[in-house]
């Protein structure tokens, strides 16, 4: 299986290996950015925030109190939904630029957060 991604609107391929790594990477929280030489992938860069120690207990409360949160990211699907399993968030939407972050907050029924 090879990957296609876009560097500088030049369409590049990596292996699956490379591939696998990256997906595991996004597995672990860590938002990847890829380095390309020329037409290939050179390496990946990975990002990772750490959580808050405090936030899953504020989930989790916020929970107990009745709520729905809500995780709303530009992080990719695999990372998003890997941040959201550590905090025992069910309701994710990723891959969200600015404009449609504040859209997904406006159709959130009370009692959400």
């Amino acid at each position: 299986m090879t990957a296609h991604v876009q560097l500088s609107y030049t369409a590049a391929c990596f292996d699956s290996a490379a591939e696998n790594n990256l997906h595991w990477l996004q597995n672990e929280c860590c938002t990847c950015v890829m380095v390309g030489v020329g037409d290939s992938v050179a390496g990946v860069l990975s990002i990772k925030d750490p959580l808050k120690p405090e936030a899953r207990g504020v989930v989790a409360a916020l929970h107990q109190a009745g709520m729905a949160c809500h995780l709303v990211t530009g992080d990719n699907w695999r990372t998003a939904r890997s941040i959201a399993e550590q905090l025992g968030i069910i309701n994710v939407s990723a891959e969200c630029l600015p404009a449609n972050k504040a859209e997904k907050i406006k159709v959130c029924t009370p009692g959400t957060v």
